[in-house]
């Protein structure tokens, strides 16, 4: 076999292997415009990409999102939360969640897959996340909590003393603590 016959089938080769991968990914997932948000209250919040690309000129046609309350499920590439299906569409920014009703104190795992204007599909994103807050008023199971003292009778004295004054409490858990959040406003 001749020199160029090897070099052209070499070409050939790297040519279709090239072709036939996705030549635009998404990166930068974000969901309510931050990164992995923690304690998110939106009801219907809104997600957002960026891409890279390996080649000039590649253009998002068409998108698939998936949001799942398990990470299991979203690494095997199943929304049992939301599933889009493909949508033609170039918007990269902003989607509006349009899945089942968001339960307070979750955490959501979500991925996308975006179509060149070729119909080359790339792999799925890296799953992101976001976790939700208090989503509904019912939620809400507090008091207030204070150190006995009265509240000042003229602003000018909130200044005076220490007007913070450290709360603590000890305890002991019953059982070995997985995971916790502590919401203080």
């Amino acid at each position: 076999m001749s020199r160029v016959s090897i070099l052209s089938a070499f070409y050939l080769i790297l040519g279709v292997s090239a072709a036939a991968q996705p030549a635009l990914e998404p990166a930068a997932l974000t969901c309510e415009y931050l990164s992995n948000p923690l304690g998110i209250d939106a009801k219907k919040p809104v997600f957002s990409w960026k891409f890279t690309a390996r080649g000039k000129n590649e253009k998002q046609a068409a998108y698939e999102l998936i949001v799942s309350d398990g990470e299991a499920s979203i690494r095997a590439g199943k929304g049992n939360t939301w599933s889009t299906g493909r949508i033609e569409s170039d918007q990269n920014v902003n989607i509006v969640y349009e899945g089942a009703d968001l339960r307070s104190f979750t955490r959501y795992f979500w991925r996308v897959r975006v179509y060149n204007d070729r119909g080359i599909a790339s792999a799925w994103s890296d799953p992101a996340w976001f976790e939700t807050a208090m989503m509904d008023p019912a939620d809400w199971q507090a008091k207030w909590v204070g150190d006995g003292s009265a509240n000042p009778a003229k602003d000018e004295d909130y200044f005076r003393e220490d007007r913070m004054p450290l709360f603590r409490k000890q305890f002991t858990a019953a059982q070995k603590i997985a995971s916790a959040r502590l919401y203080i406003s």
